[in-house]
């Protein structure tokens, strides 16, 4: 009886642990990526407060390869004339799955009508050989006069 509750017992503690091949697949990857997405669409008077825009665009992402970003973008905050805040969700969809990220961050409008961008975000989960990826990274880019295109790149760390 005693040597039935001690196999059970090792049984179920195994059966709780994470796998070795699932714990040495989860692991940190530094990145630097460079993007280029275009207004798609906007609503509720955007770039005002409260309105809100879908940007896309290509991404290249040194390790984990080239995609497209799908953002959505929602001004939450517009403390000065020139200054803005703002909050989102994007999706990369990358050859390997998808990694979803929130970020917030702030749009500085110079008077010469450049748009100068900075933004922290982390990444919220993925699909495929990204799935359940998580992480932090730092996005700076501008946008210039006149123009619906952003352009920039980010650093950061991945695990997955």
């Amino acid at each position: 009886m005693r040597h039935r509750h001690t196999i059970a017992l090792s049984v179920a503690l195994l059966a709780a642990l994470p796998s070795a091949a699932g714990a040495a697949a989860r692991t940190a990857h530094r990145y630097t990526s460079s993007i280029q997405v275009g207004t798609l669409s906007t609503q509720g008077g955007y770039p005002g407060l409260n309105g809100t825009a879908v940007l896309s665009g290509p991404v290249k992402i040194n390790t984990l390869g080239d995609g497209a970003l799908v953002d959505h973008v929602k001004i939450v905050g517009h403390p000065t004339d020139a200054i803005f805040t703002l909050a989102g969700t994007e999706v990369a969809y990358l050859s390997g799955g998808t990694v979803r990220s929130s970020y917030t961050g702030w749009a500085l409008l110079h008077p010469d009508g450049t748009l100068s961008l900075r933004i922290s975000g982390h990444a919220t989960g993925g699909t495929g050989a990204y799935r359940g990826a998580r992480g932090t990274y730092e996005f700076t880019g501008s946008t210039p006069a006149g123009s619906t295109i952003t352009v920039g790149g980010s650093t950061g760390t991945i695990t997955y």
